[in-house]
């Protein structure tokens, strides 16, 4: 493999869960090892994190003093975060040097916004390295919003957000792409076929399967989900909901609560995260994104590209996955209304459920396919390293 190879260092901010390291494990999956050289900087759960990335073909660095500043609208802020986000910002800032020299890059990308600390790091001092920034969640408004608005917009040369959404809330004038996150169809597609919650579960074939793919908190919403769908559930029995996304080793008061409201209820059944997510969602027949928090669903892409239709609140960000009534159906996030008669419609009507779940798929194909998002940004790539090397750059509006 020629020793020309373009070096791509990756920031990523985060542990293990979450879309944010599963959709930088695909992007890297997909690269052109003949052309790039992937590097992956993790700050958090390093022996998970390295198993991953090196599955991929990643070379892997640790940093367990780098780290995030928060200021989206899933992290919110709070006295916690606040002290979070305080300790990190000196060993990010200058950490990132050590690496740098390590690494020795021709771009470097980071995983999120969070990371702004790190690019201002890099622009002071690797004013020719060329900085592509994910935009993976909406940001704050107000202060906490804007030192990552203007700390990011000072340093980074081209955004990358996955929804526009997320794009908007960045108020820049700098060019952004609009590239959705993505999925493997070689993993998720129609032809997997499990039953495996339902032989777990000890739930009929006949019955309606309702799966809920998300951590249970309250920016997703499934305390309230449960507080409104809990008489379809008491009056069908042959309805069931699935909660996969229970924290065992972090059972925060919101969990406790939806533990409660479920006692007695023997059609909810909840469930630790699990890594079989392809079974899963094989094996349900909707999923529910009940979101009170404008965010990406990457449960709602998996699903779509399985076949298998949501019904999802008509939050920011959602509606941008879910096609009303063409590739699943949405609710008021506010209120909830219409949820029991669009859960129980597609219950009892197959033919519609499988009508939306086909056009899901194509939806799936068009928008969120690892393959074709993986050359969007790397052509990304291209560019901006084009114009640092004073070559002619056209600059893409948001799009």
């Amino acid at each position: 493999m020629s020793d020309k190879r373009i070096k791509v260092l990756f920031f990523h901010h985060g542990g293990n869960q979450g879309g944010a390291p599963r959709s930088l494990a695909f992007l890297i999956d997909h690269m052109d090892k003949m052309k790039y050289d992937p590097y992956v900087l993790c700050c958090l759960d390093f022996e998970d994190n390295k198993k991953l990335f090196e599955s991929v073909a990643a070379k892997i660095l640790y940093a367990p003093k780098m780290g995030a500043w928060h200021g989206s609208t899933v992290s919110g802020m709070s006295p916690g975060m606040l002290y979070f986000n305080m300790r990190h910002v000196i060993p990010t800032y200058f950490g990132i040097a050590k690496i740098m020299r390590e690494v020795n890059p021709d771009i470097v990308h980071l995983n999120s916004t969070c990371l702004a600390f790190a690019a201002k790091a890099i622009r002071k001092h690797y004013s020719e390295i060329p900085i592509v920034c994910h935009v993976r969640e909406p940001l704050l408004d107000g202060i906490w919003g804007d030192i990552l608005r203007k700390l990011n917009d000072s340093s980074v040369d081209h955004y990358i957000a996955i929804e526009k959404y997320d794009a908007d809330s960045l108020h820049t004038q700098l060019p952004v792409d609009i590239i959705y996150n993505f999925v493997d169809f070689k993993i998720y597609n129609t032809d997997v076929k499990s039953e495996c919650l339902r032989n777990e579960l000890g739930i009929s074939k006949k019955d309606f399967l309702m799966l809920y793919l998300a951590r249970i908190s309250p920016e997703n919403g499934a305390l309230e989900m449960l507080k409104s769908i809990l008489p379809l559930l008491k009056r069908r029995k042959d309805i069931h909901l699935c909660l996969v996304g229970a924290t065992p080793d972090n059972r925060t008061q919101y969990l406790i609560d939806v533990e409660e409201l479920c006692v007695g209820m023997e059609n909810i059944h909840i469930l630790p995260f699990r890594k079989d997510v392809p079974q899963v969602i094989a094996s349900s027949d909707i999923m529910l994104v009940p979101f009170q928090q404008p965010h990406f669903a990457r449960s709602v892409i998996e699903a779509s590209a399985m076949g298998v239709p949501s019904v999802a609140s008509n939050i920011g960000g959602i509606t941008e996955l879910v096609l009303d009534q063409k590739t699943g159906l949405l609710f008021d996030y506010h209120s909830f209304a219409g949820l029991i008669e669009q859960c129980e419609l597609l219950a009892d009507n197959v033919e519609y459920r499988n009508e939306l779940g086909r056009n899901a798929v194509e939806f799936a194909h068009e928008y969120f396919d690892a393959v074709k998002n993986t050359i969007r940004t790397c052509e990304v790539y291209d560019r901006v390293l084009a114009m640092k090397r004073g070559n002619t750059y056209a600059k893409k509006s948001k799009k």
